[in-house]
C-alpha cells in the first residue's frame, strides 16, 4: 500500500513538477552584467496559447477586481504582452484539468483514494501561480539593479538638450534589453495611445507597484507640474536608488548567517558528529571486548 501511495503521489505532483521544470528550462544562461529578460519556456507558451484558444471558443470573464489584480501581477512579471488576465485564468483552469487527468490516469492501477485527483487539480495551478510570483520577484530585483544606469542615461540625454520623451526613446534604444528598457517602452506606448505624459507615468507606476519605479515616476510628475529641473530630480533619484541597493546588499549579508542555520543543523553538524563519534565508539567497544 505504501508503494502504491508513493506512486500515486508522484503522479499527482507530475503536472506541478512539469510546470516548475518548464519555467526553469526557460531560464537563459546569464553572464555578468547581462540584462536579458528571461523568456517563457515553450511548454508554458503552449499552455498560454491553448488557454487563449479556449477563451476564443468559451469566453472566460473573470470579475473586475480579480482581472485588475491579475493584470498588475502579469505586469510585474513582464507578461502583460504575453497573456491577458482572462487567458491566465483559463490557463489556471486548464492546468488544473491536466493535473486531474494525470492523477485520474494513475488511480486505476495505484489503488488509492480519489482525493489525490483533487490534490493534483490544485497543485498544477498553484505551481503556475508560484512561478508567476517568482518571476515577478526576479524582475523587481533586476529593475532595482539596472534602474540607476537607466536614470543616468536619461540625465545624459536631458542635459544634451533632449526632451523627456526623446530621452526615454533614446534610452529605450540604447539600453540593453531588459525590464528597464521595457519600462521606458511602456511609458512611450501609453503616450502614443493619446494619454498625457503625467497620466502615462501614473498608469505604468500603478500597474507595476514597485517602490523604485514609484519614487522615480512620482518625482518626474512633480517636477513637470512644478516646473523643476528634470535633470536635478533624476540625479537625486539615481543617488537614492544606489543607496537603496547598498542597503539591500547589507540586509542580505546580515540574513546569510540565519539562512545557514538550517543546513548547518541538518547536514553539517550531524555529519561532523558521526565522523567524530564513530572512531570513539569503536575504540570503546574494542577496549571493552575480550
Amino acid at each position: 500500500m505504501s508503494v502504491a501511495l508513493a506512486t500515486c503521489t508522484a503522479g499527482a505532483a507530475l503536472s506541478c513538477g512539469a510546470l516548475f521544470a518548464a519555467m526553469a528550462a526557460g531560464r537563459a544562461p546569464r553572464t555578468p552584467g547581462a540584462s536579458v529578460t528571461t523568456p517563457l519556456a515553450a511548454p508554458v507558451r503552449w499552455l498560454l496559447r491553448t488557454a487563449e484558444g479556449l477563451c476564443a471558443l468559451v469566453p472566460v470573464r473573470s470579475p473586475r477586481a480579480v482581472a485588475h489584480r491579475l493584470e498588475r501581477a502579469l505586469a510585474r512579471a513582464g507578461l502583460r504582452e504575453e497573456c491577458a488576465p482572462d487567458a491566465w485564468v483559463a490557463a489556471l483552469l486548464f492546468s488544473a484539468l491536466l493535473g486531474a487527468g494525470v492523477a485520474a490516469a494513475v488511480l486505476p492501477w495505484a489503488g488509492v483514494s480519489p482525493g489525490v485527483v483533487l490534490l493534483a487539480a490544485g497543485a498544477a495551478p498553484a505551481a503556475l501561480q508560484s512561478q508567476l510570483r517568482q518571476r515577478a520577484r526576479s524582475r523587481a530585483s533586476l529593475i532595482a539593479k539596472e534602474l540607476p544606469a537607466g536614470i543616468d542615461l536619461l540625465v545624459l540625454c536631458l542635459e544634451s538638450g533632449a526632451s523627456l520623451g526623446a530621452a526615454m526613446r533614446i534610452a529605450s534604444e540604447k539600453q540593453g534589453a531588459g525590464p528597464v528598457q521595457q519600462l521606458w517602452g511602456d511609458v512611450l506606448a501609453q503616450v502614443r495611445s493619446g494619454l498625457p505624459r503625467a497620466a502615462a507615468l501614473r498608469r505604468v507606476m500603478e500597474r507595476l507597484d514597485l517602490a523604485p519605479v514609484t519614487a522615480l515616476f512620482t518625482a518626474l510628475i512633480q517636477a513637470e507640474l512644478r516646473g523643476m529641473s528634470l535633470g536635478a530630480a533624476l540625479r537625486a533619484q539615481s543617488a537614492q536608488c544606489v543607496a537603496d541597493r547598498f542597503v539591500r546588499a547589507e540586509r542580505a549579508a546580515l540574513q546569510a548567517p540565519v539562512k545557514l542555520l538550517l543546513p548547518l543543523l541538518t547536514c553539517i553538524f550531524p555529519c561532523t558528529f558521526i565522523v567524530i563519534a564513530i572512531p570513539i565508539a569503536a575504540r570503546f567497544i574494542g577496549v571493552g571486548g575480550p
